[in-house]
C-alpha cells in the first residue's frame, strides 16, 4: 500500500467511513439484515440476511458517500472468496478452504535464496498451518497442501522437507492454529507485564 504508514491511515479512515456511513443513520434501514460485518483494512466482508434487491439498494447507498470511496460490491447465496480464503455452502453449513486466485503464480522464494536456511526451510510448514487454518474440511485440507508441496518441489525445496512439514502440520489440531493469534498476544502481554524497566533522564552526557 505504498508507504508503511499507508494501512494505518487507510485503517482511521474507514473507520470513520463506517462510523458516519455505514452505521449512521442514513442507513439505518437496512441494518437489520446485516447479520456480520469485518474488515481487513479496506476489504470487508458481510453476511447479509435480506433479499438481492435490498442488497442492491444498500451497496447504491454506500457508493453515493460525499468522500468519493467506491466499494466493488460481489456477492453469491452459494459461495465467496475474501482475501485468501473461499467460504462455500455445503449442506446447512459455511466450509472454508484456502483460496489462490486463478491468475496466481508460483512465486514461492526459491529454496536457493541466499536467505538463512532456518528461515528458508521454516516457510513450507509456515504455508501449510496457514492452509490448516484456512480449510474446514480435512480432505479439503490434504488436497491443499499436496498441491502445495509440488509448488513448493518445483522451488528447489527437497520432498524429504515437504514430507516433514506436512507429517509436522497433520498433528497440528485445526482450533490451536484458529486461536494462535489469541495466544500470543496473550503470552507477549503476559512477558510485557513481567518485564523491569529503568527509566533515566536524558543528559548530554548520554551521547558520550
Amino acid at each position: 500500500m505504498g508507504s508503511k504508514f499507508s494501512p494505518s491511515y487507510a485503517n482511521l479512515f474507514m473507520r470513520w467511513l463506517e462510523e458516519t456511513w455505514l452505521w449512521g443513520p442514513g442507513a439505518a434501514c437496512w441494518h437489520t439484515y446485516i447479520l456480520y460485518w469485518g474488515r481487513y483494512i479496506d476489504d470487508c466482508f458481510m453476511l447479509w440476511t435480506g433479499d438481492e434487491t435490498s442488497l442492491q439498494e444498500f451497496c447504491n447507498y454506500l457508493n453515493a458517500n460525499e468522500v468519493n470511496i467506491e466499494f466493488t460490491c460481489k456477492y453469491s447465496a452459494t459461495h465467496l472468496e475474501f482475501l485468501d480464503v473461499e467460504l462455500y455452502v455445503e449442506g446447512d453449513k459455511i466450509e472454508s478452504r484456502l483460496y489462490r486466485k486463478p491468475t496466481a503464480c508460483n512465486t514461492l522464494l526459491h529454496a536457493t535464496s541466499a536467505h538463512p536456511r532456518h528461515q528458508i526451510e521454516a516457510i513450507p510448514l509456515g504455508e501449510m498451518i496457514r492452509a490448516r487454518r484456512n480449510c474446514s474440511k480435512a480432505e479439503e485440507f490434504g488436497k491443499q497442501i499436496r498441491d502445495m508441496g509440488q509448488r513448493f518441489i518445483a522451488r528447489g525445496y527437497s520432498e524429504t522437507l515437504i514430507h516433514k512439514s506436512m507429517r509436522k502440520v497433520w498433528k497440528i489440531p485445526r482450533r490451536q492454529t484458529l486461536d494462535l493469534g489469541t495466544s500470543r498476544k496473550k503470552d507477549k502481554a503476559h512477558n510485557r507485564d513481567h518485564k523491569i524497566r529503568i527509566v533515566l533522564d536524558y543528559t548530554e552526557n548520554s551521547k558520550k
